[in-house]
């Protein structure tokens, strides 16, 4: 795999780790950083008024992928039940209301749907508190769910670009990490992992209160100019791919 890159004219990177790695490996003439192109996508719209359950602490937006509780090396059905379980928790103590959002939706891959998911993870939300967790049960793409990332103070993504495109909308986002590529986006956004969570710990109910000691801080982060910024600067990446376009 390392004679391949070497082979190859041109390879992007969105973070350092993944520079490092191949630099480590002797790949560094032709590696060039380059933001993901998904923050290019951001709208820069305002954040839509909230208007439901006005008096919660916060909104958080919650993206869980059975392939993230595959990574985990749990069965999914009773990693759905246990994560539900820990969200009707997180709603109590944070006196939160949490908008369940998918991000692949593949009806015909229940391994891969993370709407499928998410309904079990929503029917598994103890009753009392059922009310104040909402799933997004359709399928508006990547653009279309905008609108509902907006009305979060905060996300919590399991997939990447889940998170991305969150955050290229200037909401914070969590990443809650199976692979490297959680820790090295992590760095790139934030200059440290405070806002990486395992998620394996997600099935627990003691995760609820790590998240409890997280999200303040994570809320404080504003990133609206930073989204602007980023989006630009994906942008910008069109003219490093030109001249390997043939442009």
């Amino acid at each position: 795999l390392t004679a391949h890159f070497r082979k190859c004219r041109f390879i992007a990177a969105r973070e350092q780790r993944t520079i490092d790695y191949l630099h480590n490996q002797g790949v560094d003439r032709n590696v060039v950083p380059m933001l993901d192109p998904a923050f290019a996508l951001g709208s820069g719209s305002a954040p839509e008024n909230r208007c439901a359950h006005p008096s919660a602490g916060m909104r958080i937006g919650v993206n869980l992928s059975p392939l993230s509780a595959q990574e985990a090396g749990a069965d999914r059905r009773h990693m759905a039940v246990r994560q539900g379980a820990m969200l009707g928790r997180l709603v109590e103590e944070a006196d939160a209301e949490i908008l369940l959002v998918p991000h692949v939706v593949s009806p015909l891959d229940p391994g891969d749907d993370d709407l499928g998911y998410l309904r079990q993870v929503h029917a598994a939300v103890p009753m009392r508190v059922q009310g104040r967790v909402r799933l997004v049960d359709t399928d508006p793409g990547f653009l279309g769910i905008k609108p509902a990332l907006r009305s979060c103070d905060v996300v919590l993504a399991a997939r990447m670009h889940c998170g991305i495109n969150a955050l290229s909308e200037g909401v914070p986002a969590l990443f809650l990490a199976y692979s490297e590529k959680a820790w090295g986006m992590a760095e790139r956004i934030y200059g440290h992992h405070r806002y990486v969570l395992d998620v394996r710990e997600s099935g627990r109910a003691e995760f609820a209160q790590v998240l409890m000691d997280v999200l303040p801080g994570l809320r404080r982060e504003n990133l609206r100019e930073r989204a602007v910024e980023w989006r630009a600067e994906a942008l910008r990446a069109m003219e490093i791919l030109a001249p390997f376009m043939g442009a």
